[in-house]
């Protein structure tokens, strides 16, 4: 039996794990962090796709690692992300790193 936590601790430890996983490069494990919580609750769609877009965003701006960055888009890709949400922003992140359009994985 699973604990009975409140959602806001919850989304909190959640984040912090995405915020751990991104900062030691970890892109695989963030990204099937952010499907499996996608899949329990669409609405963490918001808060751990903007983590990783801004993390892919920062390192090609403030880094200066665009190596980092297209592992991360490219794991990224891999998320069937709302287009509204966050597929518009991953396909100016490919733009800029000159990685070719594709599809996610459904």
């Amino acid at each position: 039996a699973q604990p009975n936590v409140q959602p806001v601790v919850l989304e909190g430890l959640i984040t912090n794990l995405m915020d751990a996983l991104l900062a030691s490069k970890q892109f695989a494990e963030a990204v099937k962090l952010t499907q499996q919580m996608i899949g329990r609750d669409p609405g963490t769609e918001r808060t751990l796709g903007g983590r990783i877009v801004n993390e892919a965003a920062r390192l090609i701006d403030e880094e200066k690692k665009p190596n980092e960055a297209r592992l991360l888009v490219e794991e990224a890709q891999k998320i069937a992300f709302d287009p509204k949400l966050y597929g518009a922003k991953l396909a100016e992140l490919r733009a800029r790193l000159q990685m070719p359009a594709t599809q996610p994985v459904q």
